[in-house]
């Protein structure tokens, strides 16, 4: 039975290990006169793979190949076109960014035009499905930001006057965000195994809603600043704090789980730890968000949508999750599979934090 909670449990993250290696950002600033700053943020697991290096290949394989490869095969990744002229990458330049990525820098030249065609050829690679997400910044008006993967691999770019940021689209980021986000939603199932009643589920998902609302508005407008290598492995240490919390009062007897019908004690270790935690999600949340919204006079919107998104997609993670947890926690079943799931947590949460530390 436990074995099979435990694979249950690796196919419910396996595949949002994807969005742990990271879909791709990009940042692309253009001048009057047709130049192009580009920098790119993308995985080294991704990169690797465009390389077409082995799986197993080491660390040492593909730094041996960054300066020379990148730069010659940039173009087939990313580019640029003024119709019907492509654009020239020149300057490239690759360093580390964060957790197990790469920042590819590189200086564009591009006829003088008025509108800019974008391509992320790298979508049609074989075995990835890598989607990337720029914010463009024209000559002329506001920034905007794009979105191109397998399905929509190109769109033109205006350069003059480009339509201001969609609610609706960052809306829609917000939403894709928390639903492929694995290391939030296994920190809210953690907090959701300490929900035995309605009442302890609405204050810990509000908490949690409360304060990573407050760090997501202070991270996107650079009240509070904290780089994602800090960030990154206190998220993943907050899964296993909060699974361990619960995994023993299970042992001692004392947890009320969804279903379980018992008392619930004062929900003082829950709350400080879906606020304080929450903080922390919070400017996980910004270091998508700040990349990608228009200057700071120009954020509100963009910051409301994609509030809005996250929180949408958590109350439809929680309608569904809960239910389920209650039919499981009514079941004679309830206390080894919550044990099982919970021991899963701790090590998932405490393997990944060690792995973003070292990586």
């Amino acid at each position: 039975m436990r074995l099979g909670w435990l694979l249950l449990l690796a196919g419910w993250v396996s595949p949002a290990w994807a969005h742990d290696t990271g879909d791709a950002r990009a940042s692309l600033q253009v001048d009057a006169q047709g130049g192009v700053t580009l920098e790119l943020k993308v995985a080294r697991v991704d990169v690797a793979e465009l390389l077409g290096l082995p799986d197993d290949a080491p660390d040492a394989a593909l730094d041996a190949l960054l300066d020379t490869e990148v730069p010659m095969r940039l173009s087939s990744w990313l580019n640029l076109a003024a119709e019907p002229t492509p654009c020239l990458w020149d300057a490239v330049t690759v360093g580390p960014a964060g957790v197990r990525g790469l920042t590819i820098t590189a200086q564009g030249l591009c006829p003088p035009v008025a509108e800019l065609t974008v391509a992320w050829p790298a979508a049609l690679h074989t075995r990835l499905n890598v989607k990337l997400t720029a914010s463009v910044t024209p000559f002329e008006g506001e920034a905007r930001w794009i979105t191109l993967d397998r399905e929509n691999n190109s769109v033109i770019v205006p350069l003059r006057a480009p339509p201001a940021a969609s609610a609706p689209s960052f809306l829609r980021l917000g939403i894709e965000h928390m639903l492929t986000g694995w290391d939030h939603l296994a920190f809210l199932l953690a907090l959701l195994l300490a929900c035995a009643r309605l009442r302890r589920l609405l204050m810990v998902v509000t908490g949690f809603t409360v304060a990573h609302s407050v760090s997501l508005a202070l991270g996107v407008t650079g009240v509070v600043t904290i780089a994602p290598a800090v960030i990154e492995p206190i998220i993943a240490g907050s899964i296993a704090v909060a699974a361990a919390a619960a995994l023993a009062r299970l042992l001692a007897g004392r947890l009320a789980w969804p279903g379980s019908g018992r008392p619930s004690p004062r929900p003082v270790v829950e709350l400080a730890l879906c606020f304080g935690f929450g903080l922390v999600h919070g400017l996980g949340f910004a270091g998508l968000l700040a990349e990608l919204a228009p200057q700071l006079d120009q954020v509100f919107v963009p910051l409301l949508a994609f509030n809005v998104g996250v929180e949408l997609a958590q109350i439809a993670v929680v309608s569904v999750t809960f239910p389920l947890l209650v039919w499981v926690g009514r079941s004679r079943f309830a206390r080894p599979a919550f044990g099982t799931l919970l021991v899963g947590l701790v090590g998932l949460g405490a393997v990944v934090a060690v792995l973003r530390i070292v990586a």
